[in-house]
């Protein structure tokens, strides 16, 4: 048996370039140890401690590690693998649906929840509410509830149809004790089927071979395309319909002092940001930083 001990770098930091694979050895006839990307072996070990040296690529992206343990006579007799820069989910749960069922001539109410489960997260069970009183707590097992990859994990629930105005709510706890809930009206669940509708909303900039801003645009002049489907423009709107709020703020603490000093003279022509210098008083105005512009 053999195991990749997961690399460690800053939270939701990609891997890529050199990085330093350590691995866990169990099996006592392991000698040699080969690190696979994607398909190619690209470093082997032929001693204590297995570590692999690998390079990722760069700019990052999804890669597939793997590490094989052979023995003296070349026979392989472990492996493990792990998926790199594999974007995680945050663990919660939303009711995604509510829908009035006639089961036996009874009236119940269906309701439908997305469960999203972090990388190396077990989830442990789902219970449902009516109201404040627990109707149904069912206990997740087998690839969905086990640790692995983040995921998405459908669950649903039958109960008894419940007043327009009282409410569904549904609790998410992980195995490490994390609970997440969402809970939603009644009112309404009848018409859950009949329309879904959302609006996107999309700002974009849009300007010449200059790169001045372009005026008079109607939404006939836009299109947009979701997974190579073309989708239709409901509303087009411009900066002036938007209400815009500036604020300037100006960090005068001792913290600032040394650029304060090292900005005494104008910037140089490379630099980007303005700079803030002091300047003395005048008979109109006070003591006070002024912006150097860029030039």
């Amino acid at each position: 048996m053999i195991h990749i001990v997961p690399p460690v770098l800053g939270y939701l930091e990609p891997f890529s370039g050199r990085v330093e694979i350590q691995t866990l050895i169990i099996h006592p006839l392991i000698a040699t140890v080969d690190f696979v990307v994607d398909g190619k072996v690209t470093w082997g070990v032929a001693k204590k401690p297995y570590v692999g040296r690998i390079e990722l690529a760069e700019p990052p992206r999804r890669q597939t590690l793997e590490v094989r343990g052979y023995d003296a006579l070349g026979q392989i007799l472990g492996a493990d693998r792990m998926i790199l820069n594999q974007p995680d989910v945050p663990f919660g749960v939303r009711i995604v649906a509510m829908r009035r069922l006639q089961v036996n001539r009874h009236d119940l109410l269906g309701v439908e929840v997305a469960v999203s489960v972090p990388r190396s997260a077990r989830l442990e069970r789902v219970r449902f509410y009516r109201g404040e009183r627990l109707v149904e707590a069912l206990r997740l097992s087998g690839e969905d509830a086990a640790a692995g990859a983040p995921r998405k994990i459908a669950v649903d629930s039958l109960m008894e149809s419940v007043p327009a105005d009282s409410f569904v709510r549904v609790v998410a706890e992980l195995a490490d004790g994390r609970e997440s809930e969402d809970a939603r009206l009644f009112q309404g669940a009848e018409h859950r089927d009949e329309i879904d509708v959302r609006l996107i909303q999309l700002q974009v900039l849009v300007t010449d071979g200059r790169g001045n801003p372009v005026s008079g645009l109607k939404s006939e002049d836009f299109e947009i395309h979701e997974n190579g489907r073309r989708r239709p423009v409901q509303n087009l709107h411009t900066a002036h319909d938007v209400p815009l709020v500036l604020g300037l703020a100006i960090d005068t603490s001792d913290s600032m002092k040394p650029i304060w000093r090292r900005c005494g003279k104008r910037p140089p022509p490379s630099s980007r940001l303005p700079c803030l210098r002091e300047t003395g008083p005048s008979p109109s105005t006070s003591r006070g930083p002024s912006v150097w512009p860029n030039r």
